[in-house]
């Protein structure tokens, strides 16, 4: 069965955005009253698909970061000799941390929640209810990788968020970095953006395997597509679709392509190079059981 222009309007439509602000309100009453994170500084936000209007019917989860903001885990690598002593000397070491503040996080949920934690969240449900909280919930500090440091009042840093996976792993994500460059692609397509990339999700939905289950995830499509450039966005619907699908089998080498934060490789970095020779094949297939639009 082909992709019909029909199916393009329909998987490009905006889906309501009140499920993750529902969400983060009982987030932040279920943290609010708390002994263990009382006088804690903390940001609850979004990301994923729904913070980022890309979500589609099939989306299930809320993605939530809970951010622990002092202290924070930091990178000096680059600083100065000087600028390594000027840090010290302002921010002493903590005794609290990561996993200090995920252990206190998860204490206060399960006061009103099933809190099972999974490979890299906190899947939360509800006791008096089989139906779960909408919501993945990422306990997390705040990450500061510093280029100045010259005193308290001069220090530069970019932000992202510091957590460990259930193996351990240390993990370094660029949340507010993806948000803030999807919005501003999302203007400069005039809104075809978030539109193109909900139509890729469903469109990898429609070409699944029999078992239902997607080959590509929704980040690694996202980025894919936010490296389009934005003149291909600039036409109507159907034509901006095919246009994407185009530009994507056009490029021979997909291995310079960045994530939507601008700071790390999609591949290689952020997904090993490997996952470059299995999501080919995905746009491939919508390519080819796309109906190309009239010009």
């Amino acid at each position: 069965m082909d992709i019909t222009p029909e199916m393009v309007q329909q998987w490009s439509r905006k889906h309501d955005s009140l499920l993750l602000t529902w969400t983060r309100s009982v987030l932040t009453t279920a943290l609010a009253d708390s002994k263990r994170l009382e006088g804690r500084d903390y940001e609850i936000f979004g990301q994923g698909s729904f913070a980022n209007e890309t979500n589609i019917a099939k989306s299930s989860d809320v993605d939530l970061v809970v951010a622990l903001k002092l202290p924070f885990q930091e990178d000096i690598s680059v600083l100065s000799p000087a600028g390594k002593q000027v840090f010290k000397q302002v921010y002493e070491e903590s005794l609290y941390d990561w996993h200090d503040f995920r252990s206190d996080v998860i204490a206060t949920l399960r006061r009103s929640y099933h809190v099972v934690p999974a490979k890299k969240c906190l899947d939360i449900s509800d006791f008096d209810s089989l139906l779960r909280l909408p919501a993945d919930v990422v306990p997390a500090l705040e990450y500061r990788e510093y280029s100045q440091m010259r005193s308290a009042e001069h220090e530069e840093y970019r932000l992202a968020v510091y957590f460990h996976d259930a193996d351990g792993k240390r993990i370094v994500s660029y949340p507010r970095q993806h948000h803030r460059n999807g919005q501003e692609k999302d203007r400069n397509t005039r809104g075809r953006f978030k539109e193109i990339v909900r139509v890729v999700k469903n469109a990898r939905e429609f070409v699944a395997p029999s078992d239902g289950k997607p080959t590509v995830s929704s980040y690694l499509l996202e980025c894919l597509v936010y490296n389009v450039p934005n003149e291909v966005f600039r036409q109507p619907l159907p034509m901006a679709f095919q246009g994407v699908l185009d530009w994507l089998v056009a490029q021979e080498n997909w291995l310079d392509f960045q994530c939507q934060n601008g700071i790390k490789l999609l591949f290689g970095e952020a997904f090993p190079t490997t996952h470059e020779p299995e999501v080919r094949p995905v746009i491939y297939e919508v390519r080819a059981r796309h109906c190309r639009p009239l010009s």
